[in-house]
């Protein structure tokens, strides 16, 4: 779920930050993860394109669209609640480019 906030890690991160921001996790973990949705999503064009089912493969395709449009969703909800947890020169830091 992070994915949109890479390297929270990087960032010198309270003892109260870091419990808030496992709160905020926990809740969105038990809120549903869409990720199984998007394997079966996958799964099932996957055997549609096997199977050379091309309804199936066009259905399968608007499934795995919604699946991964729910994806986003979730991890923009999830960075959204965690981007208020931080001050604002944690997120100056966070906004640089690092390799």
């Amino acid at each position: 779920p992070m994915g949109l906030l890479p390297g929270l890690n990087r960032i010198d991160l309270s003892d109260a930050q870091r419990e808030q921001i496992r709160a905020v996790l926990e809740q969105e973990r038990q809120s549903g993860e869409p990720g199984q949705q998007i394997r079966q999503a996958e799964q099932a064009l996957r055997t549609a394109l096997l199977a050379q089912d091309a309804a199936g493969v066009e259905a399968a395709k608007g499934a795995l669209t919604a699946a991964e449009a729910a994806g986003l969703e979730h991890r923009v909800r999830i960075t959204q609640k965690i981007v208020q947890i931080l001050t604002s020169a944690q997120r100056q830091q966070l906004a640089k480019p690092y390799i």
